[in-house]
């Protein structure tokens, strides 16, 4: 005899935004408050593919007072996954009787199949990295079980983006002013180059030194970018805005707009170092593929000389002036051993090259390290009053710093100031790195990364250091 099988009853009590959940006789009852994709959440997790019903919270007529009773369902394909039924009431009242159906418009879009935490995942996932549409759709499905192709994701962050980018800075400029993140007034400035669609672009940044947040970003044309662009930009971003020092590269324009600005202008040491060294590597590289051709040369004459020895090995003194072969071989081993010499000179002078150029970049180095700023003065004036006698690449370097050696060292006299822009590069690095700079091919779409990967940026670098410090 067949066994008669119980039905699945099961009610979870679950305390979120009030309301409760019931699993009774294989149907899910759902409240309309409640997100209808917890539906596919619990099919997922319970292994079953319940009916779902989805019922109004307050079950009173607003007209009359008067209980509501069941009228009939609608139906709806969710995520174009799963089948849900939406209750319909009546007014139990006759002479009311207005009708009243289940409103999900808190969760789903008036003619749209996806719910909208669906529809802003392909966003959520752009916050953390940028992914092409296609893993985007993996992932969703693996993480919803829900198959969203990826022509519709595109279309979704494309009308989402503004609204969903507008909600999560606002929601961040709530969490910042909570904790009440002020500017310090030392900032970092400058410019990441981007391509897109072939097309140059600047992408201009300030970022507070102290508590990492970013002041104010903008995208423009290279047809556009100038230094009017650059001082419109620092004078607009930092108005209302304490002042105190701005930290920037080497770019021609900045000493003048940031002394209008009234601010201490420190050039990056770092910065500096790197042009320098972007010569020095040259000269190093070039000797240094002097040295080993000199070396492998010296090596083949060596093994050269070796043979011609053992061919005219025989009878002891000179070599008899008949004997021709004897003679040319004497006279190829004395070319070869002059040549070797001249080589080994070569050789030991590129070495003194190298070692004098490495000592002088440490010199150069220890200028900036210094950790008073007459140390620092003293050390520099000492490779000035010496640069007629210095490698030609160090001399030239020496005299370009000389014209804002003071801007250089404003980290040595401010002891709060950095004397690197790294901090800037860093979150280049971090928001924009090359592999994904590269891919975009439109301006909007840059935009929206840039946007998402600021919020990101925030939410780590920001608030939740700050946290940890309080």
């Amino acid at each position: 005899m067949r066994q008669k099988t119980s039905t699945t009853s099961i009610i979870l009590n679950l305390d979120i935004n009030k309301f409760i959940l019931n699993l009774e006789n294989d149907t899910l009852i759902l409240n309309e408050s409640v997100s209808p994709d917890i539906a596919i959440c619990i099919d997922y997790y319970l292994q079953n593919d319940f009916n779902t019903l989805i019922v109004k919270e307050n079950l009173v007529c607003d007209e009359c007072g008067s209980k509501l009773s069941k009228n009939g369902t609608d139906k709806l394909i969710l995520n174009k996954k799963k089948n849900i039924k939406l209750q319909k009431y009546k007014c139990s009242n006759k002479k009311c009787q207005k009708y009243y159906k289940v409103s999900l418009l808190e969760f789903i879009d008036k003619s749209c199949n996806y719910s909208k935490n669906i529809r802003q995942q392909g966003l959520e996932l752009d916050s953390i990295d940028h992914s092409s549409y296609d893993k985007k759709s993996e992932i969703i499905e693996k993480h919803t079980s829900v198959k969203i192709p990826r022509s519709t994701i595109y279309y979704h962050e494309k009308s989402l983006s503004k609204q969903f980018i507008i909600n999560e800075e606002n929601k961040i400029q709530e969490e910042v002013l909570k904790s009440k993140i002020q500017p310090s007034g030392i900032y970092h400035y400058d410019e990441q180059y981007e391509f897109i669609n072939t097309e140059l672009y600047l992408r201009m940044t300030i970022l507070d030194n102290k508590n990492n947040l970013i002041i104010n970003e903008k995208l423009v044309s290279h047809k556009e970018f100038n230094k009017k662009t650059i001082q419109n930009f620092l004078e607009k971003s930092l108005d209302k805005h304490p002042i105190k020092a701005i930290i920037t590269d080497g770019n021609n324009y900045y000493p003048s707009i940031i002394e209008s600005l009234g601010a201490i202008h420190q050039n990056c040491a770092f910065h500096k170092m790197q042009n320098l060294m972007t010569e020095v590597i040259k000269k190093l590289n070039k000797y240094q593929r002097q040295i080993k051709n000199a070396e492998i040369q010296i090596e083949k004459n060596t093994t050269r000389i070796k043979e011609l020895k053992k061919e005219n090995k025989g009878k002891t003194g000179r070599i008899h002036l008949k004997d021709k072969k004897k003679q040319k071989r004497q006279e190829k081993i004395r070319k070869l051993e002059k040549e070797t010499r001249t080589l080994k000179d070569t050789r030991w002078k590129n070495k003194a090259k190298i070692k004098e150029l490495e000592k002088y970049v440490k010199k150069i180095s220890l200028i900036f390290k210094s950790k008073t700023i007459k140390t620092a003065k003293k050390r520099f004036q000492e490779l000035q009053n010496k640069k007629d006698e210095l490698p030609k690449v160090i001399s030239s370097f020496i005299k370009k710093l000389s014209k804002n050696i003071e801007k250089t060292l404003q980290h040595i006299i401010h002891e709060e100031i950095p004397k690197t822009n790294n901090k800037i590069e860093c979150y280049y690095k971090t928001t924009m790195p090359r592999y994904i700079k590269k891919i975009f091919r439109t301006k909007e779409g840059f935009i929206r990364q840039m946007k998402l990967q600021q919020i990101r940026w925030t939410k780590r670098n920001v608030l939740n250091t700050n946290q940890k410090k309080t």
